[in-house]
């Protein structure tokens, strides 16, 4: 039990016990605001009064602190920074700069006085408690908020900004324009900083061409497309932006989000700036700065920008799932609409031009403009790599992830989704060039010339064991003739970490054979009641004539295709999961399983029947076991 403290004797103005709450204040002991009012017997309000209002008892209290020793840095750390955490609350854990302002600065006027202390100004607040005011947020403690109070919360942030650019108003203003919280991130500030130095080169009349290359997730079109305008038009309201994007809906919504934080209160209320035009993709301010906002190959005859942006040119599902020759195309179209004609919009010959996106393709925006107009360009993969690590980034442990929203599960999870050539584009920056083989040899190297005892019971006994997702898959085909594509109906079953493939039947059948041979694979498997079908061909009269028959047709939409259907689970046969058996017959063989998918390119010209089945039943299975896969390929990683 610690003892009441003597009441100390002390100057004229200040009651016995403010005098005791004083000595207590500068004790080294961590008393807290409570356990001090109720020992000098005040209510706790009363002591909260004198620690904010009166500034006869803190005008002591510093005296005090000062006389305490002569070592003013000493004395702080020794004192428990002075127990100014006491006074302070929030600060409590603040270096000794700040408490070192707040003792020599802190003179908390009488409630009668409504000025800031005279002689005072936002700028002698020193950095580290700017920014606590600022982050203060909506329930700040007592004491924080007398000082925004003070100093007034217009006033600290224009402050803030003021000395910390881009970076600062990123972090005032997001919740603002995303109403998301904030996270701070290192590649954020490092960004921040460029594009800041980017636009300001353009206002002192000098031109600047960058990229950046970033992964999903990591916050690319909030700092440009979203919040980098409307903190330029802060200092240089005159000038004229054009943002572009793959198409015009995406545009003009990141063009409405700047434009919805530019005319809100807490923008107008620090800076304020009016809108004189505002229309679909054209907005302008009572100062003559616009923003212009159009999708990749939209007109914009008679516009000039002093800035000119290109956010995410080509759609990511696009180049993920589409053909050879739509991926070619799109990517083409964003390259020439950037450099034939977005690019040369520019006000006096000059402009801050600024790309950024995920990497998608070998000759993207950034890949051309980096090889073909030497544009600096900014690369942060997912997972850092040494061998190709940007100057601007801050990590040094090889697969160090890129920022705490990335977590290993969940980028662990995109990486599986995506595949290894999506993966290497979008997360790693590092795309590789379509066409040849898609299915490597080490993908379908995985054989098993023994099921699992789980898998090999179901097949005895009739039953399916739990945790088992038992499907057959079938690439219908009607004509019958020699010429024809094949039927390929094929048996899969998902368990823990594997997807195996059973049994496969592939003949040339016309409408009736195929009937049969479908009663017939159901039959020899009892238990599978999911049954996948493309929806090509005739797949809906078969359905008509075998729905009562065989319970369980689940008619896929053959819309994606073979290709995208095989790029989409890429992942799976990647990671090893997608397991052969060793000697069954339809394996091997110039026509075989293995034979087919190693030369699948995707472009028509051999029979792909079988890659076709296999990616229907990859694509359904892994939509229905996906996060039972993952489960288990994470706790086999740890087991590694």
């Amino acid at each position: 039990m610690v003892g009441k403290p003597k009441a100390p004797t002390g100057p004229k103005g200040l009651s016995k016990n403010q005098i005791q709450a004083i000595d207590m204040l500068l004790s080294p002991k961590a008393w807290t605001q409570n356990h001090i009012a109720d020992t000098v017997g005040v209510s706790r309000s009363t002591f909260h009064r004198w620690l904010t209002q009166n500034g006869t008892f803190m005008a002591e209290y510093a005296k005090q602190v000062k006389k305490q020793t002569e070592d003013f840095e000493r004395g702080l750390e020794n004192a428990r920074v002075s127990a100014l955490g006491v006074v302070l609350g929030a600060l409590d854990d603040h270096d000794r700069v700040t408490a070192r302002w707040v003792v020599e600065n802190r003179k908390v006027p009488d409630p009668v006085e409504d000025d800031k202390p005279k002689g005072k100004d936002v700028k002698d607040i020193p950095d580290d408690l700017l920014l606590k005011l600022c982050m203060a947020g909506k329930d700040p403690s007592p004491e924080i908020q007398h000082l925004i109070d003070l100093y007034g919360a217009i006033e600290i942030d224009r402050e803030y900004v003021d000395r910390y650019g881009f970076y600062g108003f990123v972090q005032l203003a997001w919740w603002h324009a995303d109403g998301s919280v904030y996270q701070d991130a290192p590649h954020i500030r490092a960004i921040a900083g460029e594009l800041e130095a980017a636009i300001r080169a353009r206002h002192e009349g000098k031109g600047c061409d960058l990229g950046v290359a970033l992964p999903p997730g990591a916050s690319k079109s909030m700092l440009l497309s979203v919040l980098l305008q409307p903190w330029a038009w802060i200092w240089w309201p005159e000038s004229t932006w054009i943002t572009a994007a793959y198409d015009d809906p995406l545009a003009h919504r990141l063009s409405s989000k700047s434009r919805t934080l530019v005319e809100g209160d807490w923008y107008q209320e620090r800076w304020p700036l009016g809108i004189k035009t505002s229309q679909g993709r054209f907005w302008e301010n009572a100062k003559g700065g616009k923003r212009i906002a159009v999708g990749i190959g939209s007109r914009i005859t008679g516009e000039h920008g002093h800035v000119v942006l290109l956010d995410d040119p080509v759609k990511e599902q696009l180049t993920r799932l589409g053909t050879p020759a739509q991926i070619s195309a799109a990517v083409a179209k964003a390259v020439d609409f950037w450099f034939g004609t977005l690019s040369t919009r520019v006000v006096d010959y000059v402009a801050a031009r600024i790309l950024i996106h995920q990497r998608l393709h070998v000759d993207d925006p950034i890949g051309v403009a980096q090889r073909d107009h030497g544009y600096r360009v900014i690369t942060y993969p997912a997972r850092f790599d040494p061998d190709r690590a940007d100057d601007l980034d801050h990590r040094k442990v090889k697969g160090e992830i890129l920022c705490e929203r990335m977590t290993e599960e969940a980028l662990f999870d995109l990486e599986i989704r995506l595949g290894p050539r999506a993966a290497a584009a979008q997360l790693d920056q590092n795309p590789v060039p379509l066409g040849g083989q898609l299915l490597k040899d080490e993908y379908l190297s995985h054989r098993y010339g023994v099921l699992p005892s789980d898998i090999q019971r179901t097949i005895e006994s009739g039953v399916a064991g739990p945790g088992q997702r038992w499907i057959t898959a079938w690439d219908l085909t009607f004509k019958g003739k020699p010429t024809s594509d094949f039927v390929v109906g094929q048996v899969w079953v998902a368990y823990e970490a594997g997807f195996y493939v059973i049994d496969q039947i592939r003949r040339q059948m016309g409408y009736m054979d195929t009937k049969q041979a479908m009663r017939d694979l159901a039959a020899s498997y009892p238990w599978i009641t999911a049954h996948v079908v493309e929806d090509a061909a005739n797949a809906a009269a078969i359905d008509d004539d075998l729905g009562n028959e065989i319970p369980g047709i689940v008619m896929q939409s053959a819309a994606s295709g073979c290709l995208a259907r095989t790029q989409k689970s890429e992942g799976l046969w990647a990671s090893g999961a997608v397991k052969i058996p060793e000697d069954a017959a339809w394996v091997g063989g110039s026509e075989g399983f293995v034979a087919e998918h190693l030369g699948f390119d995707g472009l028509g010209t051999r029979h792909d029947d079988q890659v076709s089945a296999s990616s229907l039943a990859l694509v359904h299975l892994h939509s229905l076991a996906g996060s039972q896969w993952i489960a288990a390929m994470k706790a086999a990683a740890k087991e590694q």
